[in-house]
């Protein structure tokens, strides 16, 4: 295994824990564009 270092820390709010969106999708592999004009966020994984 290898060590990963997020830019923010996870966030506990109520009894979930918040984790970067981006951080999780590029470690599976995937890319991850924002939106602006749609405030939309789009995660592709190519096969």
């Amino acid at each position: 295994g290898q060590v990963r270092v997020m830019e923010r820390a996870p966030e506990l709010k109520g009894n979930r824990i918040y984790i970067p969106l981006r951080f999780v999708a590029e470690l599976l592999g995937a890319e991850v564009d924002y939106d602006g004009l749609k405030e939309e966020i789009v995660i592709t994984r190519w096969e």
